[in-house]
């Protein structure tokens, strides 16, 4: 807490540092001593890296049981996104242009990953092939990592209905520019169509286990969602013209 001196306002810091406190406390009702000593954290991580495999730290499968086990009241959003907030006076022409440069970009990124042909970076790296590809399934009782091997396409979500766009050539295996998926998000939003079930979005305000039973029926005979790199909503900023957020 004392790194982040100057980093907050001090009403806000001392409530953080109460919080801290409180979830430490023995008087609390779901107090554990979970205090272990550096030399045996060590140690831990050293049998893990002679081991050669999962988990590959201390704290990883601690971690993993929380984030893909617990159950909370409150749904938090469980995969990573990107809000690409377009600006009042971007035409519809630039918000498909720039969507579909990121989306190569991130695509070609994942490619360059999944090659080993990423530099090397200082920090660690374990997490960047799960970026592209990588997503957080939801399962009754605990979720699954689901990391798709295969390079296949992204899908788009416009109006309640799903889209299924090529990520690569099939001859040359290259992935396709930036114009190519600028004319496929425009092609969607002209088309103007809709899909007829529910509204997907109402299952991630549910709870984890309510969410993993809805999701289970709608992809029950479509595999667009488990095998895709990665999704792309696209949403009406106004009632009468359609914009890429």
């Amino acid at each position: 807490m004392a790194s982040l001196d100057g980093e907050m306002d001090g009403e806000t810091r001392e409530n953080d540092f109460k919080l801290m406190q409180d979830v430490g406390h023995p008087n609390q009702p779901n107090h554990q001593n979970i205090h272990i000593p550096q030399p045996t954290l060590r140690q831990i991580d050293q049998s893990n890296a002679e081991k050669g495999g999962y988990p590959h730290s201390y704290i990883e499968s601690h971690w993993d049981d929380m984030y893909l086990g617990g159950r909370w009241s409150l749904p938090i959003n469980s995969n990573p996104f990107y809000l690409l907030c377009g600006s009042k006076t971007c035409d519809a022409p630039d918000s498909y242009s720039n969507t579909g440069s990121i989306v190569s970009s991130m695509l070609r990124w994942g490619r360059k990953v999944r090659d080993y042909g990423l530099e090397v970076d200082g920090g660690c790296m374990s997490s960047f092939p799960y970026m592209v590809g990588g997503c957080r399934v939801p399962g009754v009782g605990r979720d699954e990592l689901h990391m798709n091997p295969n390079w296949g396409h992204i899908v788009v979500c416009f109006n309640n209905a799903f889209f299924r766009i090529e990520a690569a050539c099939k001859d040359t295996g290259r992935v396709y520019d930036g114009a190519y998926f600028s004319s496929k998000f425009k092609e969607i939003v002209e088309r103007g169509e809709g899909g007829d079930e529910a509204f997907m979005g109402y299952g991630t305000g549910l709870g984890r286990d309510e969410w993993a039973l809805l999701r289970g029926k709608a992809e029950a005979g479509d595999n667009l969602s488990k095998s895709s790199q990665f999704s792309v909503s696209v949403q009406s900023r106004f009632r009468t013209e359609q914009k890429l957020h």
